[in-house]
């Protein structure tokens, strides 16, 4: 049996919704029927959806349960590689990959040569299963859909006036402590994904990478604030840090602006004046919107420094660097068609290939489905669970745990309008006609998107 069905998973917000909407978009125009959601709801009504192709993020060992349930209501499960870019270590990368998932999994899709190589010196008998793709975030940044950036960037621009953007990314020195997570490496080894002495090392050096840098980096931005008072300078923390740490530093100075928002960061990226980040993916997309990037790591340790961002960013060893930057700037980014092609032998699909062509021609080849119906998808069975949730709503303590903290930090709970408004946005940017397509809530929170 064959199924046009796909189900796409959403973790993080800011990260993956655009992609996974404009990758939905494309689909159903090619006669797909993706519907997309938050994770946690595929795991509860996966059940009432007829069987189809499952695109998981990871292959975590953690995530061998979930999947094994997915595929037990007769889904094909493939998966976008979203962490697989960046590596500075073969053993410590691959230790997030669990072996025994790639039994229930057909594809695994790619950031391109270096993730496939790297994976490969590890788990040499899967190689049929490892697709080149590249990944849906880098189309983003691409002609049409990047002047969705542009158009918002345009707004905030308007709204904020000139700032530069500080993007944060420490998650495991500055993380929201749980009862059973108070030390990163600790519950690393707990979790079993440091089974030796160089993988322990690995995360005792990047973990003290992370503290003696975020250290530093609070350090710069109040001096540099208080020396600077017509300066805004707006952060944007990681949705895996704890906010407050930023809260408590800066809440004395009126031109910091923490932003907690769930919007995609590149729409903040283009509106800046420029991007201060510490070994983060906004270094590159900083570059691919035609921004100056800059990876201020003032304590070096190379060992567990991306190697690629180091490449398409400019590097800051010291607070003056940066200073004397901000007195002297230059929009034009050094280097710039050289620290293009460095990203050929990394990212598959930031040439002319287009990343669904390629995950849309690999999908169709799979045939063996289970189940051909939705089951309770209708208005009455819709809304009782509707119901049942503003009920849950209702009475839920008021007393939020650090994971849900968390959670809401990575998540925003989808608002149907909100979504509604950023597809129709989409469909202006690829100049199709709402006519063509049909966008409903097929369960609270899942979004369906066909042919008419």
């Amino acid at each position: 049996m064959i199924s046009n069905r796909i189900y796409l998973p959403i973790e993080t917000t800011k990260r993956e919704l655009l992609s996974r909407m404009s990758f939905a978009i494309t689909g159903a125009m090619k006669g797909w029927e993706p519907i997309f959601g938050s994770k946690s709801d595929f795991l509860t009504k996966i059940k009432y959806l007829k069987s189809g192709h499952y695109l998981g993020k990871s292959l975590q060992p953690g995530n061998y349960k979930n999947y094994k349930y997915i595929k037990s209501f007769g889904n094909i499960i493939s998966i976008f590689d979203e962490e697989g870019l960046f590596s500075f270590d073969e053993q410590f990368s691959n230790r997030r990959v669990g072996e025994k998932n790639f039994e229930l999994i057909e594809n695994y899709f790619l950031w391109g040569e270096e993730n496939k190589k790297e994976l490969l010196i590890r788990f040499k008998s899967i190689e049929n299963k490892l697709i080149l793709a590249g990944n849906q975030r880098i189309e983003l940044l691409k002609k049409p859909l990047i002047n969705f950036f542009l158009d918002e960037g345009v707004k905030i621009k308007q709204k904020m006036g000139n700032f530069i953007l500080v993007t944060t990314k420490f998650p495991k020195a500055n993380f929201i402590k749980r009862h059973d997570l108070q030390d990163f490496v600790e519950h690393q080894i707990q979790k079993g994904w440091l089974y030796n002495d160089h993988l322990i090392d690995c995360a005792k050096n990047a973990l003290e990478h992370e503290q003696q840098n975020l250290s530093r980096l609070i350090e710069y931005l109040i001096e540099f604030s208080e020396q600077n008072e017509e300066e805004t300078i707006v952060v944007r923390p990681h949705p895996n840090e704890d906010y407050s740490t930023y809260e408590n530093a800066f809440k004395k100075l009126k031109n910091i602006k923490i932003i907690k928002d769930h919007d995609n960061t590149n729409n903040w990226i283009a509106a800046c004046k420029f991007l201060i980040h510490f070994n983060c993916t906004t270094g590159l997309e900083a570059l691919l919107l035609n921004k100056r990037g800059f990876n201020f790591m003032p304590f070096k340790n190379e060992k567990v420094e991306y190697k690629l961002l180091k490449d398409v960013s400019e590097v800051i060893r010291t607070k003056h660097e940066l200073i004397n930057i901000n007195k002297n700037f230059e929009n034009k980014i050094p280097n710039y068609q050289e620290k293009l092609k460095k990203l050929e032998q990394y990212i598959y699909n930031i040439g002319d290939i287009n990343f669904s062509n390629v995950v849309f021609d690999h999908l169709k080849r799979q045939t063996n489905f289970g189940n051909n119906l939705d089951k309770f998808t209708g208005p009455f069975f819709t809304n009782l669970l509707k119901l049942r949730l503003t009920v849950k709503k209702l009475f839920r303590d008021k007393n939020v745990s650090n994971f849900e903290k968390k959670s809401l930090q990575k998540l925003k709970p989808f608002n149907k309008n909100e979504i509604f408004g950023i597809y129709q946005n989409l469909l202006k940017k690829f100049d199709i006609s709402d006519s063509k397509l049909e966008f409903k809530e097929i369960l609270p929170r899942m979004y369906l998107i066909k042919q008419k």
